[in-house]
């Protein structure tokens, strides 16, 4: 039973995501058997043509429809949406802690590119292991050389990657900086950690800056924060943001 279930597990989290890709972008099919991290990078060259073709044509007037239409519109990347956000608030300081191989870094950075301003700061702690609030464990595996490998070179030149634990690395980094425009959080997806997040950029985001997370439904935190700030979270599928108020 165990092995079976091991089995599904490879096939649902590992296969099947390929599976889709390729079907949604057949000419990604003689790259199939590439190592994951340059067959990531080749996807997300691909859906960042995609993503600047929505927002030429979008008729979104607000954050939360921006949101639904990107997530819509490029199911494979659900953070897509990032690009069509700092398209609109032309944010000049936007912070992400959680990398990964890089494709919202890589949205965050086209976005960027194209409003010919701003800067990226980006925090990743690889594989590193946790218990969830739920008590389960879990385990984001990438190996260490291949952090950021999605994002495009030609886009490198406004980011700064750092390695290392946000609780240490993000008050550094504040430190730093006079305010930011942009704080996106999906790192550790544990409620002390979120929180920890959330309170630590709050300090730094300039009035009218956007918070932003990814996979809210893991436990209250951010929900919590907005309550105890007084502003509203506004909830799109699995993500949300609120906007700081003076």
């Amino acid at each position: 039973m165990n092995q079976r279930k091991a089995d599904v597990n490879l096939v649902t989290g590992t296969i099947l995501p390929y599976v889709k890709t390729v079907l949604r972008h057949p000419r990604l099919m003689i790259h199939f058997y590439e190592n994951k991290a340059e067959f990531i990078r080749r996807h997300v060259s691909i859906e960042l043509r995609r993503a600047q073709s929505i927002y030429s044509l979008s008729v979104a007037t607000s954050l939360d429809e921006t949101v639904r239409l990107y997530k819509k519109e490029i199911i494979c990347y659900g953070n897509s949406y990032l690009y069509g956000i700092c398209r609109n608030l032309k944010p000049h300081v936007v912070i992400e802690t959680g990398v990964h191989y890089g494709a919202s870094s890589a949205f965050i950075l086209q976005a960027l590119c194209d409003n010919n301003f701003g800067h990226l700061y980006s925090i990743d702690l690889p594989d590193v292991k946790y218990i969830r609030d739920n008590g389960k464990s879990h385990h984001d595996s990438i190996k260490p050389n291949h952090v950021g490998a999605a994002v495009p070179n030609e886009l490198r030149g406004r980011w700064t990657l750092i390695i290392g634990d946000t609780k240490e690395k993000l008050p550094e980094l504040l430190g730093t900086l006079e305010s930011i425009d942009v704080f996106f959080h999906d790192s550790m997806h544990t409620y002390d950690h979120m929180y920890f997040e959330y309170k630590t950029a709050w300090s730094k985001l300039r009035t009218g800056g956007l918070l932003g997370s990814d996979d809210v439904f893991w436990n209250t935190a951010f929900l919590d924060f907005c309550h105890e700030k007084g502003v509203e979270p506004h909830v799109v599928e699995d993500t949300v943001f609120a906007l700081k108020k003076a």
